[in-house]
């Protein structure tokens, strides 16, 4: 997850909050030491007394501050493990004192050209064609098994649009062995995240409704930058929940295609490898999975 000023704010008044109004165990108002045990809690990190110290001043310095003399007040910012740590527990359903979408770095202008983009392929829509992007909110679980490694894949779609947007992002894990589904598996049902610490990759990007009915999903990795592109395949509903959102959505993955480009103004040639699709089964959490 990318961090900037704006998100330092949202985060560093969430952690205030928690620390003013929260209670410990005991039922004693909360210290920045509750705080961070709180944090390293729901994290599932086993801190010793000193870590817990170490973990509260660094939160404590990053929402007050600190200040040498008569220089500037200076907040230090933690590592980036630590504020995706952090901003898992604020976001916690069950914590609630700060929105997904809130934490999520996107700009205006990425906003727009998403947001035009999905005009463009909604121009020619019938009301009968239209496809309810609000009903994908939720997230859903994917294994895939087809690689050298089994990967654990958490998507999750947000703050849905009435442009036919909708966010996407994804963490992913690597499993190793049964008992490390097992424990991730255990560890989405507790918390509704992955272990920030087993986290090998994290994605984001948009969800696009199209004319035809079709779902265009556009990601990046956060680290290489990789794209992956994804459209919709197919969706099945609960037999009871039929006009609900979907238990399963099928997205089918697209490998991108060869380009060989040409010298100086020459045209180039553009070929497109035959590849075969290959389908992503997106598993409601909750539905029994």
């Amino acid at each position: 997850m990318d961090f900037n000023e704006t998100k330092y704010t949202k985060i560093r008044n969430a952690l205030q909050a928690f620390k003013m109004y929260g209670y410990d165990s005991d039922g004693n108002g909360n210290t920045w030491l509750g705080v961070a045990a709180a944090v390293a809690e729901h994290a599932g990190l086993d801190l010793d007394e000193a870590g817990e110290k170490n973990l509260a001043e660094r939160i404590r310095q990053f929402v007050e501050g600190t200040r040498k003399g008569n220089c500037p007040r200076h907040y230090p910012v933690p590592q980036k493990q630590t504020l995706n740590m952090i901003v898992a527990f604020l976001t916690d359903e069950d914590i609630g004192l700060l929105a997904a979408h809130e934490a999520e770095d996107v700009s205006p202008e990425e906003r727009a050209i998403v947001k035009s983009f999905a005009g463009y392929f909604n121009e020619q829509a019938k009301p009968s064609a239209a496809l309810a992007i609000n009903a994908f909110v939720g997230k859903y679980i994917h294994l895939d098994s087809g690689g050298d490694a089994n990967v654990l894949r958490l998507w999750n779609f947000i703050n849905p649009q009435r442009a036919g947007v909708i966010q996407i992002a994804v963490t992913e894990q690597v499993i190793g062995d049964e008992a490390s589904y097992d424990r991730a598996l255990r560890t989405l049902a507790e918390k509704g995240c992955l272990d920030v610490r087993n986290v090998t990759c994290r994605w984001k990007g948009w969800g696009m409704s199209a004319a035809d009915g079709n779902l265009l999903c556009l990601l990046k990795s956060e680290k290489a930058g990789e794209v992956k592109m994804y459209t919709l395949a197919g969706i099945e509903h609960a037999k009871d929940r039929p006009g609900r959102a979907p238990e399963k959505i099928v997205l089918l993955d697209h490998a991108g295609p060869t380009v060989l480009e040409g010298n100086g103004h020459r045209l180039g040639e553009i070929t497109v490898q035959n590849v075969m699709l290959r389908s992503v089964v997106l598993h409601r959490m909750g539905s029994g999975t």
